[in-house]
């Protein structure tokens, strides 16, 4: 598809508007609140929700400054990846 959608950051840039996130186990209030906005952040039902990657990254910095160690713990979840991709899942996309 020429598409990627990976459970890392990606490692290349990208336009902001362009990076989303599926975030997991934390409600879509909580994201409206930390993020500062009701738009963008969309429920996908249950406990799935999709919003920018900046907008994440907001809630995330919002949270600090409150203090919600609840939230952040979410956010560090396994379905909530927060690390680059590694350099030995890279060999495929080299150009040799």
């Amino acid at each position: 598809s020429g598409i990627d959608a990976m459970p890392w950051l990606p490692e290349y840039e990208i336009a902001p508007e362009r990076l989303w996130r599926i975030a997991a186990g934390i409600p879509v209030q909580t994201l409206r609140y930390y993020s500062d906005t009701k738009k963008e952040v969309y429920s996908l039902g249950s406990a799935w929700v999709l919003l920018p990657e900046y907008r994440w990254e907001q809630a995330i910095e919002a949270a600090k400054k409150e203090g919600d160690d609840d939230f952040l713990a979410q956010t560090r979840l396994w379905q909530n990846p927060s690390r680059r991709r590694p350099g030995w899942l890279l060999h495929r996309k080299r150009k040799f």
